[in-house]
């Protein structure tokens, strides 16, 4: 079977939540190796570009404060396009090399204009940069939540997907929202590598007096994915869009104070403040593409960025075998370049019970 035919299921455990009718798909068990930890590591300039032909020995990866033994080294090109035939999807043992990227489209908060506008973004996006070992899905929230495509390497059902448009039919609130992208998160963990979720819609502000507990179990779910979250707005932002004036629809705390400051107990977010799909985005290590006159070209850099990367596996050296999440540091000395990845990783080791 070749990758171009094959399909694979999210697992999404999503169920209605305060009405909300929202739509689940059948499971896919990925066996993955447990044993060597690999993390992804983007290497850019100082101009955001990707670093190429760098070594292991450029880089020094520490858990919890321990230095690790790099043990593989492997350099992910974006620009070498893989045949799809020979190229398997999901290898028994190594990382996935190419991208995986799930499109959601938050219809309930976008005008007619601006729906149509997500979809001419999301289609040149898919045509210009979907490559044959990338994986895509698509989703829609909008009264319900409607998994229009899982995850494929088929360029033209990915295509097919974003010609649906919702009726609008219906609310779906901001939390039910929320709860969804949380199992959305946890049904992503089991495949390797970065996976990141392009969110198309309005930067609005939203208020509950759960909603922020809500809003960290989310972000919880993502930096244990390893999912990174791009919000996208496709038109030209209003001043509400902006967040300029607090206390009014559109505020954004990170528009104000100019840092993601969302930790539990902070002075700035405590019971009932508002969040926002912004901060989600900074928060799991993402960003926001808002007012730019060319949001093509924004998205092209950001295929540039998380289609080139460096993957970097080893063995814990830690005694503790409590199944808890690692805190992960990676450096380098090189001048000039500055390294992103995940804040740290799921301990899957056998827990000793003892």
């Amino acid at each position: 079977m070749t990758n171009k035919c094959l399909h694979i299921l999210l697992f999404l455990s999503l169920f209605p939540m305060n009405g909300a009718a929202i739509a689940q798909s059948d499971s896919f068990k990925i066996r993955v190796n447990v044993d060597l930890t690999t993390i992804e590591v983007f290497a850019l300039d100082n101009k955001g570009k990707p670093v190429h032909n760098l070594k292991s020995e450029d880089f020094s990866l520490f858990e919890d404060g321990r230095e690790q033994e790099i043990l593989s080294f492997d350099e992910v090109n974006g620009e070498d396009s893989a045949d799809a035939s020979a190229m398997p999807l999901l290898a028994e043992s190594g990382p996935h090399r190419g991208k995986t990227i799930i499109i959601l489209f938050n219809d309930s908060s976008m005008d007619p204009k601006l729906v149509q506008e997500s979809r001419v973004s999301a289609e040149k996006f898919v045509r210009e940069h979907m490559r044959p070992q990338d994986l895509f899905a698509v989703v829609c929230f909008s009264g319900s939540m409607k998994i229009l495509q899982n995850l494929t390497s088929d360029r033209q059902d990915v295509l097919a997907a974003l010609s649906y448009v919702s009726g609008r039919t219906g609310s779906l609130s901001f939390e039910d929202m929320l709860h969804a992208l949380e199992n959305i998160n946890y049904s992503l963990a089991p495949l390797k590598g970065q996976k990141s979720v392009l969110i198309y819609g309005r930067l609005n502000t939203y208020f509950g007096a759960t909603l922020l507990d809500s809003y960290m179990k989310t972000l919880e779910a993502a930096k244990k994915s390893n999912v990174v979250y791009y919000t996208i707005f496709p038109g030209a932002a209003t001043e509400s869009d902006r967040g300029a004036i607090a206390g009014v629809a559109g505020f954004d705390p990170l528009a104000v104070s100019g840092t993601p400051n969302l930790r539990r107990g902070s002075p700035q977010l405590g019971h009932g403040s508002p969040v926002t799909l912004r901060s989600l985005a900074n928060e799991s290590g993402g960003y926001t593409i808002i007012d730019t006159n060319n949001v093509n070209a924004a998205l092209a850099e950001l295929d540039q960025q998380i289609s080139n990367y460096y993957i970097l596996g080893f063995r814990s050296n830690s005694p503790k075998r409590d199944g808890a999440f690692r805190q992960i540091k990676v450096k380098t000395k090189l001048k000039g370049v500055s390294l992103k990845h995940r804040s740290g990783y799921q301990d899957r080791r056998p827990v000793d019970s003892l």
